[in-house]
């Protein structure tokens, strides 16, 4: 690397942390597997001596504004999204997961795959792209609404058959809005890993918090945090249900 492009990047790296400005990254609203991410990547930029801001927005409004650089970067997504979105660079270390159902209010639908939804009326929450791209890869039609709570909501008064959802997510919305009619159907379709982005603005951070999210990783914090979040959703629930 020559050097004034080396020294340019150690230069920006230096005013991100003497500015003391809070990095600021966004994320889908209602999205609970996320709060695991938030506590991830807080915990990791606390180690590099950076402070984080988590801004909550519909799913597609926080794609965009994480790509336009209006914030620093997403808080996590799928792998490889930065192939659409160019402007963001994928922090190459798994730190959360998702595990993504088909819920519906009607009974005994035959749900075993992506295939199977075919015939099936769908309703799909705008920019979730692990969703998008499974339906558009097969040619399957699904009516997009902007949140979790109208997806589960149209599921609740009948006007669509199926909507493929985190499952975290949407059990606790179905709970929120006493959509008591609304279930999981079949056996989980998908199990996808979320990484980190930061917009090309912040690249000088990368190395760094790749060094961070890799050591987390590999000593069992970031599971122990999941593992931890887990549990107090849990104590939450029974202590609701007493």
């Amino acid at each position: 690397m020559p050097k004034r492009i080396f020294f340019a990047i150690i230069l920006m790296a230096t005013s991100i942390v003497s500015t003391g400005k809070n990095l600021v990254f966004s994320t889908g609203v209602d999205t609970l597997e996320q709060e695991v991410s938030g506590k991830v990547i807080h915990e990791a930029y606390q180690q590099i001596a950076l402070k984080v801001d988590i801004l909550s927005y519909p799913n597609m409004r926080s794609l965009v504004k994480s790509n336009n650089g209006e914030v620093d970067g997403e808080l996590a997504r799928i792998g490889h999204i930065n192939q659409r979105f160019k402007n963001l660079l994928q922090v190459p270390v798994v730190i959360n997961h998702i595990d993504g159902y088909a819920f519906s209010a009607k009974y005994n639908l035959q749900v075993s795959d992506w295939e199977s939804l075919r015939e099936y009326e769908l309703v799909c929450v705008r920019g979730l792209l692990f969703v998008e791209q499974n339906l558009s890869q097969r040619n399957i039609p699904c009516y997009q609404v902007s949140t979790y709570s109208q997806a589960i909501n149209l599921l609740k008064i009948g006007r669509f058959d199926i909507a493929v959802l985190p499952e975290i997510t949407a059990i606790s919305i179905i709970k929120k809005n006493k959509a008591k009619n609304v279930y999981i159907q079949g056996n989980r379709l998908i199990r996808v890993d979320l990484f980190h982005y930061l917009h090309k603005k912040n690249i000088p951070i990368l190395p760094k918090i790749t060094a961070v999210l890799q050591k987390m990783k590999t000593s069992g914090r970031i599971e122990e945090i999941r593992t931890e979040y887990t549990l107090q959703q849990s104590s939450k629930a029974a202590s609701v249900e007493n």
